[in-house]
């Protein structure tokens, strides 16, 4: 799986992508909630560690599919309509997009369990021939959990996450058109586009680099 800090950052992408025009507080509530379904399908790892189900796949299962988000994200967009002047069709896209970012996220890590788009109707994973972002890693267990806070593939893919994503929430962020955020605009764009093409070098072409 992509970091949940990677995730958490393209739920920021994913909510700037889909602009609405509510007071402030409501504005940051809607972004929170982008954030928190931009992660959720990891979700998976902790209620395997709690409770460890009969049968269920530790990770990218059932909650790594197109079944799975587009139900939750039916969930919290009528959960959440009461609480959004926002119409029900746009509200749903604002809970759907961050989930599916998730799904493409872990596909373009290209590695880890393939992801299972189409569960249950179809038990195949797929993942991406080429690692385009930056990998992270995962554990089942409390100790190994704890033990990536000092893994140093883990820490070297976060903070290529954050050189590739903050860029473009400065991209997405600026609305203005004068001459100086119009260079912060392409200097963004084109820093994530360069963190990009570095993290494809060293997941794919520079054996070793990252090894534990």
């Amino acid at each position: 799986m992509s970091s949940i800090i990677g995730h958490g950052l393209v739920g920021v992408i994913s909510k700037q992508c889909i602009k609405t025009s509510l007071p402030r507080e409501k504005e940051n509530r809607l972004l929170a909630l982008s954030i928190f379904l931009a992660i959720l399908p990891d979700f998976d790892v902790i209620v395997f560690l709690m409770l460890k189900p009969a049968g269920m796949t530790p990770h990218r299962g059932i909650s790594h599919s197109l079944v799975f988000i587009t139900m939750t994200a039916l969930f919290f967009g009528i959960a959440a309509f009461r609480y959004f002047p926002i119409s029900k069709r746009r509200l749903f896209f604002i809970c759907f997009c961050p989930l599916l970012s998730h799904l493409f996220l872990d596909y373009l890590m290209g590695a880890g369990p393939p992801v299972p788009f189409f569960a249950p109707v179809i038990s195949r994973g797929f993942l991406s021939p080429i690692k385009l972002v930056p990998c992270a890693y995962y554990s089942t267990s409390v100790t190994g959990l704890v033990g990536l806070l000092t893994h140093a593939p883990t820490l070297i893919g976060i903070v290529m996450e954050l050189l590739i994503f903050v860029p473009m929430i400065i991209f997405l962020g600026i609305s203005g058109d004068d001459g100086k955020e119009r260079w912060i605009k392409a200097g963004s764009l084109v820093f994530s586009i360069l963190a990009l093409l570095i993290t494809c070098y060293l997941y794919n072409f520079c054996h070793g680099c990252l090894s534990d």
